[in-house]
C-alpha cells in the first residue's frame, strides 16, 4: 500500500467515485459533450437505483471511511482536505446541473428547430398540396370553359343554320306566294276572256243545250217506254234493264233498280209461293209479284231504319243465326236441302238475301223496344211511378192498385212465387242482382215497361230458385209491327212496275 509522507496508510474513496466516474464519463470543469449530456441523464435513474441515492443530492455528505487513529493525529490536515473535497464536489455539482441545463435548453432550441422545420416542410408540402389542387381546378374550370365555348360555337352555329333555313323558308314562301299570285291572275284572265266569250256566245250556249236536255229527255222517256210500257221482245228489254239503272220502285226517293226486282222474280218465285201455301192461301190467289214488291219495300224501310238506329250486322252473326234456325226446325241437314230442293236456292243466296233481312228485323226491333222516343207515353208513366216509389210516401201495393196497368194491379201487383225458369232474360237480368224489398229498374219489354219488386226468395226441393215478385206494369200501346205498318204509311212509296 502507498505510504504517506508521515508513514501513515492512503486510504482511497472508491466505492462511491468510481460508480459516479463510471455512471458520469463527464469530467468536470471541460466542455461538456452533447452525445455524454443525454447519456448521463439517461443514466441518472439507474445510478440511484444502485445506491439508493442520488449522487448529485449526496455528493457533499459521502461519509468518510472509519481508520483506524495512528499513534500520532493529522485530524488538522485532514479535514482541511475533506473540506476542500466538499467544496470541490459542490462545484462539480453546480457544473453538472448548469451542463443539465444547458443540454435541455440546446434540446428544446434542437426541437424547437426540429418542429420549425417540421413546420416549413408541412407548409412546403400544403403549398404543394394547394398547387397541385389549384392546378386542377384550373384545368377543370378550363375544360368546362372549352365546352361552354363549344356549346356556345354549336349553338351559334345552330342559330345560323336555322336563320339561313328560315330565310330560306321565307324565300321560298314568298315564291310560292308570287306563283299563286301569278296563277290567281292568269285564272282570273281566262275567266274573264271565259266570261266575255260566254256573253257573246251566251244566247247560242243556251240554244245547245236546251236541245241536249230535250234529246236527253226525249232518249229517257223513249227508253222509259220501251222498258214500262211497250211489248217489245224480252231479250231486248232485259238487255236495257241490265245495262241502264232503271228503278223498279222508289221508297223516300231511294230507287231499288228495276234488274233486283227481276233477280227476285227469278229467284225467290217458289220461295214465296210455298211459304204463302205454309199461311194457309189457295195457290189461285197467291201473287207472287205483289209479295216480292212488297218484300222489297219492306226490305228498303228496314235498311232505312237501321242506317237510322246504326245497326251492323257481320257475317259471323249470319252464319250463328242460320245454324240455330236449321237445328229449330229439327233436322239440319234436311233443312238445307230443302232450301235447294224445294225453293231452288243455294244456301249463300238463302243467307244473303232471307237471313240477313230477318237479322235486320230482330235487331231493329230491339232498338224499338229500348227507344223511348218511340214510347213517350209508357215512358213517362213509368218514371213518374219510381219517382213515387223512391218518396215511400206510399206502399208499393197502393201505388201497383193506382198506377199499374197489368192483370194484377187489383192485388196490388201481387204475382207471387215466380220460378225463375219461367222469367225471360230481362226479368232474369233485373232480378238476380236483387235482395228482399229492393226495387229494380225499369224493365222494357215489346208491349209493356215495368219495375219489380222482390220480397223474398227461396230454394225448392229441386233445387230451383223462386222469387216472390210484385209488378207494376205501364203498357205501351204500342208493338213493332204497327211502328213498322206507320213508317209505311208515312214513307213516299212509288212502284213503277205493273
Amino acid at each position: 500500500m502507498p505510504r504517506t509522507l508521515d508513514g501513515v496508510k492512503k486510504i482511497k474513496k472508491t466505492s462511491v467515485r468510481k460508480e459516479i466516474k463510471n455512471e458520469f464519463p463527464i469530467k468536470v470543469g471541460k466542455i461538456f459533450n452533447f452525445d455524454g449530456a443525454k447519456t448521463l441523464i439517461k443514466k441518472i435513474p439507474k445510478l440511484e437505483r444502485k445506491v439508493n441515492v442520488n449522487p448529485f443530492n449526496n455528493i457533499g455528505n459521502l461519509e468518510q471511511p472509519k481508520v483506524k487513529k495512528p499513534f500520532f493525529s493529522l485530524e488538522s490536515r485532514n479535514k482541511n482536505r475533506g473540506e476542500e473535497k466538499k467544496v470541490k464536489a459542490i462545484e462539480r455539482k453546480k457544473e453538472i446541473e448548469e451542463g443539465i441545463t444547458r443540454i435541455k435548453k440546446e434540446e428544446i432550441n434542437q426541437e424547437k428547430k426540429i418542429s420549425e422545420e417540421g413546420l416549413k416542410a408541412k407548409k412546403a408540402k400544403a403549398k404543394l398540396k394547394a398547387e397541385k389542387i389549384a392546378g386542377k381546378f384550373k384545368r377543370k374550370a378550363d375544360f368546362k370553359k372549352q365546352k361552354i365555348l363549344k356549346k356556345q360555337q354549336a349553338l351559334e352555329s345552330k342559330l345560323q343554320n336555322t336563320k339561313e333555313k328560315s330565310e330560306k323558308v321565307i324565300e321560298k314562301k314568298k315564291e310560292v306566294k308570287l306563283k299563286k299570285e301569278q296563277r290567281k291572275e292568269s285564272i282570273k284572265k281566262k275567266i274573264n276572256n271565259f266570261s266575255n266569250k260566254l256573253k257573246k256566245s251566251y244566247p247560242k250556249i243556251l240554244k245547245i243545250s236546251a236541245i241536249i236536255l230535250i234529246i236527253f229527255i226525249a232518249i229517257i222517256s223513249v227508253l222509259s217506254f220501251l222498258v214500262y210500257k211497250s211489248n217489245i221482245p224480252n231479250d231486248y228489254k232485259l238487255l236495257l234493264i241490265k245495262k241502264l239503272p232503271f228503278p223498279a220502285i222508289l221508297v223516300d226517293f231511294q230507287a231499288t233498280r228495276y234488274s233486283v226486282y227481276l233477280e227476285d222474280l227469278r229467284l225467290f218465285d217458289d220461295y214465296y209461293e210455298q211459304k204463302a201455301i205454309e199461311a194457309n192461301q189457295k195457290k189461285d190467289e197467291i201473287n207472287t209479284k205483289e209479295i216480292i214488291l212488297e218484300e222489297l219495300i219492306n226490305k228498303r224501310i228496314l235498311e232505312n231504319l237501321a242506317k237510322y238506329y246504326h245497326v251492323k250486322i257481320d257475317n259471323q252473326e249470319l252464319q250463328d243465326y242460320f245454324t240455330q234456325i236449321a237445328n229449330n226446325s229439327g233436322d239440319a241437314g234436311k233443312f238445307i236441302e230443302d232450301i235447294s230442293n224445294k225453293y231452288g236456292l243455294t244456301k249463300e243466296i238463302f243467307i244473303k238475301r232471307i237471313i240477313y233481312y230477318q237479322i235486320l228485323q230482330e235487331k231493329i226491333k230491339q232498338q224499338f223496344i229500348t227507344d223511348d222516343q218511340a214510347h213517350k207515353g209508357a215512358d213517362l208513366r213509368i218514371n213518374k211511378v219510381l219517382a213515387l216509389v223512391a218518396k215511400n210516401r206510399e206502399s208499393f201495393e197502393d201505388l201497383a192498385r193506382k198506377y199499374s196497368e197489368g192483370m194484377y194491379a187489383l192485388k196490388g201487383g201481387d204475382v207471387g212465387y215466380v220460378n225463375i225458369k219461367n222469367m225471360n232474360e230481362k226479368m232474369k237480368e233485373a232480378i238476380s242482382g236483387l235482395e228482399k224489398n229492393q226495387v229494380s229498374e225499369v224493365i222494357k219489354e215489346e208491349n209493356r215497361y215495368y219495375i219489380v219488386k222482390v220480397y223474398d226468395k227461396k230454394t225448392t226441393r229441386n233445387g230451383e230458385v223462386e222469387y216472390w215478385v210484385k209488378v207494376i206494369s205501364i203498357n205501351t200501346n204500342y208493338n213493332f209491327d204497327e211502328y213498322l205498318g206507320d213508317r209505311r204509311e208515312n214513307a213516299k212509296i212509288k212502284v213503277l212496275v205493273d
